[in-house]
């Protein structure tokens, strides 16, 4: 007997060094995604060179780290294999602002409830479908 399933969820990297909102937002999610988590921006550059993401949930401040090398790292990627990205704790700094002027980026602050985390993560999925979304785009 194989195992039969109705639709292949779509792949979502969270990259997040808090492991107590990684591990929330992980089950909040796992039943909609196959989720991959990183706990840093070096693993999660790992894991967009080695796997096919259709969004990235990326904290901008990783520690010691800033989400700009991740996103680098997407910006880089053949377009046809590039995910979307939804960046959360972003502030006022200038390689944010650079990022968001470079690329094809959605924000969500910190801090936000999982319900509108699920939201913004449905509407960039679908934004191909719903192209005038109310999600925050290029802030």
């Amino acid at each position: 007997m194989g195992s039969h399933v109705d639709q292949q969820k779509p792949k979502v990297l969270i990259v997040e060094d808090d492991r107590d909102i990684s591990s929330v937002v992980g089950l909040a999610l796992e039943d909609f995604y196959d989720l991959t988590i990183a706990r840093s921006a070096d693993d999660a550059i790992l894991a967009v060179r080695s796997e096919s993401f259709e969004l990235v949930l990326l904290d901008w401040r990783l520690g010691n780290s800033c989400g700009s090398e991740v996103l680098n790292e997407i910006e880089s990627m053949d377009a046809g294999s590039r995910p979307q990205v939804v960046i959360t704790s972003g502030g006022n700094d200038d390689s944010l602002q650079e990022a968001l002027q470079t690329g094809e980026v959605f924000v969500l602050p910190k801090p936000y409830h999982l319900e509108e985390l699920a939201l913004t993560i449905t509407r960039v999925l679908k934004k191909d479908q719903t192209p005038n979304s109310n999600s925050r785009h290029r802030q």
